[in-house]
């Protein structure tokens, strides 16, 4: 009961910040639904979850921008981070994709070369109802161990306390990463106007972010909404009164109205704050 409340409090920042949402009051629901159940899978996901220590599913649907919710690179740096722990080193990541969506994501990993996954077909949308998966993208990844029980709920992708909740749960005995005291930081703007644009345009910009607490700030992810941003930061300390800039390049892809964001983390309370970029794509 301990570690769930823990969980639950460790989620709390985020419930205002993911699209789409969950109201609030929800959150504790969908928590305790899931957590300590048995994950209903199909003949294909049971032989991969009953054959590793743990297995990480991350459910995707049809809708949206698949590539943006695929993020291989991120799931990538997570699999090299983990690899490193022996509670890891046979259990695996399970993309269960909606029918709709193999077709496209079996491209994606081909054309980026990934093979640190398995993709399972949710027939007939079994697992999503049998499961009662929420809409939510934050609530869509599930750490189930050997017996397909679920112990961990929630996106490593989309919270570095989700993510060490992830580590210390399949390696309890890492020391993957260490709490620093809150700082407390401010920016010019939380969105930006890049105006008219035009397709296949390269965009250069930059955000500067200034601690202005007592505790030196650390930036320790920054995700970018699409693949189509690049972003560049240090990981080094911020002292108290100083400033960071973060570079950040946008590949104009598409037409019309233009939004993206970048997710940043840190140690602040919240740990996350989005920076919005908005403009218009001309024919």
């Amino acid at each position: 009961m301990k570690n769930f409340v823990v969980l639950f409090l460790l989620l709390l920042p985020l419930m205002a910040c993911q699209r789409p949402k969950e109201p609030q009051n929800d959150a504790l629901a969908i928590l305790k639904e899931h957590r300590g159940k048995t994950f209903a899978g199909n003949s294909d996901l049971d032989s991969i979850t009953t054959s590793a220590p743990y297995t990480i599913i991350y459910y995707i649907d049809a809708k949206g921008c698949i590539p943006c919710k695929l993020r291989l690179n991120k799931w990538a740096r997570l699999v090299e981070e983990l690899r490193y722990f022996a509670g890891f080193k046979d259990s695996q990541i399970v993309f269960l994709v909606h029918e709709n969506a193999n077709k496209e994501i079996k491209r994606i990993f081909k054309s980026e070369d990934f093979d640190l996954g398995t993709i399972v077909v949710d027939s007939g949308n079994h697992c999503l109802e049998n499961n009662k998966i929420p809409q939510d993208i934050l609530y869509q990844t599930f750490l189930v161990d050997s017996t397909g029980v679920i112990t961990v709920i929630g996106n490593p992708l989309e919270s570095p306390d989700i993510h060490d909740l992830y580590i210390k749960k399949i390696c309890p005995d890492s020391l993957s990463f260490i709490s620093y005291p809150h700082a407390s930081v401010s920016f010019p703007t939380s969105t930006k106007n890049l105006g008219e644009l035009r397709f296949g345009e390269v965009i250069k910009d930059s955000l500067v972010l200034k601690n202005q607490g007592v505790n030196p700030l650390y930036i320790r992810d920054i995700v970018p909404s699409c693949e189509c941003m690049q972003v560049e930061y240090t990981s080094s300390p911020i002292e108290s009164g100083d400033s960071v800039v973060i570079r950040f390049v946008l590949n104009i892809d598409n037409y019309g109205e233009y939004t993206r964001e970048l997710k940043i983390f840190a140690n602040t309370s919240p740990s996350l704050f989005v920076f919005e970029i908005e403009g218009i794509v001309n024919n």
